[in-house]
């Protein structure tokens, strides 16, 4: 697991707090965390922490793509 070499205090309560959220994240980008070949980026939104990963963003970029696609 690659991680930076000092994570702040309120990314390493993420990663046992954060929920998944497969639409774009509510909330302030706090940091992100490479496990293996999958990247984790962290939000807080208030008291509460969401992530989401390289898929997901290459996910809604593709949609975006589609929907583009239909307007034309």
């Amino acid at each position: 697991m690659v991680m930076p070499e000092k994570l702040t205090s309120e990314l390493e309560e993420a990663l046992g707090k954060a929920w998944s959220c497969s639409e774009k994240p509510p909330g302030k980008y706090i940091g992100s965390i490479t496990k293996g070949s999958r990247t984790f980026y962290f939000y807080k939104n208030g008291l509460e922490y969401f992530y989401e990963t390289g898929f997901d963003r290459e996910m809604r970029e593709k949609l975006r793509a589609r929907k583009r696609q239909r307007r034309y």
